[in-house]
């Protein structure tokens, strides 16, 4: 059972939390858990109305692709106007939940298949309702326009931080996971923010709250130890961070605890 804070909790902290008691246009964000942790933490409401969210985005894709689809080519916009209505988060789980389960079909690129297989989910979470029935070699295609449409956010990755295991995260500039970022957020400049207090700085530490604010526009909140990547390398730091907390230090002298070290 993964124990959280309660999201109304979570919700109070920042306006850029893409968790499931956060609304992306009309529809609830995207709920991963299990039903039995979601029975557990009272929010059974909530994965139902995720659930009832991916079926309609399964519909929807395969509605889009019917329509797009002119036995030659996919509409260049296709994968675009269903993720701009359920989200990049909804529409990538989606995706990659039909790929977990098509690794056999050789009409999937091995590429798609890869980002497919590398994905778990909690099996109460894995339904029937959520397949997509769209022909496959025309789905692969819907598939590599919504990877690129990711890609073309430029987001941070594991190959752009340092392991954050064992190390406390005190005064360090960490890179958030993009699904924790509602969409209009998903870039890499709010996916950096500068941990300064808080029990999960401590890598051995029960309690997980990591205190701090986003290297953009300082907003001070809280996140969990396990919402981040982990630490951006240091020659990836970028000039506009350098030179704004170059700016700090000279006009406040931080404490042993909360200054803002580039390592």
């Amino acid at each position: 059972m993964k124990n959280r804070k309660p999201l109304s909790f979570i919700f109070q902290q920042t306006g850029r939390l893409s968790r499931a008691v956060i609304i992306m246009s009309d529809y609830p964000s995207l709920y991963t858990f299990s039903l039995d942790n979601a029975r557990h933490c009272n929010e059974v409401e909530l994965w139902r109305g995720s659930h009832r969210a991916n079926v309609e985005c399964a519909r929807a894709i395969e509605e889009t692709i019917e329509k797009d689809f002119n036995n030659y080519h996919l509409a260049e916009n296709c994968a675009q106007s269903v993720i701009d209505k359920f989200g990049f988060d909804r529409v990538n789980y989606l995706l990659r939940l039909n790929l977990k389960h098509s690794q056999e079909d050789g009409r999937y690129s091995p590429d798609n298949k890869e980002w497919g297989n590398n994905f778990s989910v909690p099996s109460s979470n894995d339904r029937t309702e959520y397949r997509i029935k769209s022909h496959p070699a025309v789905l692969n295609g819907f598939i590599d326009q919504a990877r690129r449409a990711w890609k073309a956010l430029n987001l941070w990755d594991s190959s752009h931080c340092e392991d954050m295991s064992g190390v406390d995260l005190t005064g360090k500039l960490l890179v958030l996971r993009p699904e924790c970022l509602k969409d209009e957020y998903k870039s890499p400049d709010y996916q950096l923010f500068y941990a300064t207090s808080g029990f999960g700085c401590q890598p051995n530490a029960r309690g997980r709250s990591v205190w701090g604010y986003f290297a953009k526009d300082d907003e001070h909140t809280t996140w969990w130890r396990s919402d981040f990547i982990g630490i951006l390398k240091d020659e990836l730091v970028p000039d506009w961070v350098k030179e704004k907390y170059e700016i700090k230090e000279n006009a406040a002298e931080p404490d042993e605890n909360c200054g803002m070290e580039m390592r």
